[in-house]
Formats: structure tokens, sequence, C-alpha cells
């Protein structure tokens, strides 16, 4: 139904002689292909994006294994290395915590669920991911030399990285988040794949004592 207000200016305009400018024609098919183009260049560009994961994150390790200064203590035997690995953890635990803090804080102040659903998502999948992490650090303790066991510290450093990042992406451009998650579990499917050839190829009871 038309308004008093329009109908009365059309009326008046009628009678003035002016008529509204006409419209230039639209082409629902045109639309239609420049938004499929679009679309595609998005897809093609988030796909070479998440890509680039497999030369980032090798890259990080390397990085993180020649120049990050960490010390490694004397570990004493079997013991030792368990007792390393789970201490790592505490850093690992860091993006889930705080996760969890800004939860408690948003619910303190009073905001609306629909404000916190991102981070409640982001919560979940960090307890999932961080279950496989933890799971995977420990049996790699178990099987790596202590030559190289500071790759535990470099794998964990890594993924809190890829975990920070896919908070703030989630909040940003939620359909980049496949960047931050393949930051997050390169390291875990590396950790897992090392873990099933060390399990195969030493088999599951070599080694098991705790002290040497």
């Amino acid at each position: 139904m038309t308004r008093p207000n329009n109908l009365l200016r059309k009326v008046r305009d009628s009678e003035d002689g002016e008529t509204d400018p006409p419209r230039p024609d639209t082409n629902p098919d045109l639309d239609r292909s420049f938004q499929f183009k679009a679309k595609a260049r998005l897809n093609v560009f988030n796909l070479v994006l998440t890509a680039s994961t497999f030369f980032v994150v090798p890259l990080m390790v390397y990085v993180g294994a020649v120049y990050l200064p960490i010390e490694i203590p004397p570990l004493h035997g079997m013991s030792g290395r368990l007792v390393f690995a789970i201490r790592c953890q505490g850093v690992a635990i860091i993006p889930f915590a705080m996760g969890i803090l800004y939860l408690l804080i948003g619910r303190l102040r009073c905001k609306e669920a629909k404000d916190l659903e991102n981070t409640e998502h982001y919560v979940r999948h960090s307890l999932e991911q961080y279950i496989m992490l933890l799971v995977n650090t420990v049996v790699m303790a178990t099987f790596i030399t202590e030559e190289y066991i500071k790759m535990i510290p470099v794998f964990i450093g890594i993924w809190v990285i890829g975990r920070f990042v896919y908070w703030f992406s989630y909040y940003l451009r939620p359909m980049y988040r496949g960047f931050a998650l393949c930051i997050g579990m390169l390291p875990n499917l590396g950790m897992m794949a090392y873990n099933l050839f060390a399990m195969v190829d030493s088999g599951f009871t070599s080694d098991v004592s705790l002290f040497d």
C-alpha cells in the first residue's frame, strides 16, 4: 500500500510535469555471474593461503629447532622425558585457559550469548586439539632421542601460535580460519606420523622402563 505522503508527492510531480528518472535495466544473469566470479576468486585465495601452511609450518619448525634458545635439562631415563613433556603442557594450556577467562569475564559483564559464540567455539575446538596434542607429545617423549627432544616444546609453541591466530581470524574473517587451523594441525599430524613410524619400527614394548 502506498503511503499518503508518497501518493501526494506523485500527484504534485505529475502536475508539475516531472517524472522519476528511468532506472537502468539490470541483468540478473550478469549479476549472478559477477557474484560467482567473486566467490571463485575468494575460494582460490583461501585455498592458496591454506596451502601456504605447508611452507610456513616447516619454516617455523626449522627456526624454532635451530635458533630458539631452549635449554634442555638432564633427563634421567624414561621418567625424565615424561616429566619434561608434561611440564611443557603448562605452555600448551595457555590458549585454552585464555578462552575460558574471556568467557568468564564476558558473562560477569552480562554480555549476550551471541557475542560469546565465537569464543565458545574456539574453546571447544581448542580442547579437542589439545587432547590430541597431549597424547602426541607424551608418546613422542617415549620414543625420541634426547638429542631431538627439543622438538616437543617447538611443536607446542607452534600449536599455541596457531590457536591464537585461529581465535583472531574467527573474529575478523572466519572464511580464512583454515590457515590458522592448519598451523595448529600440522605439528599434531607430524608428531602422530612420527609416533606411528616409531611404534612400527621399534615396537610397542621396547624400552619401557622408567629408569635406565
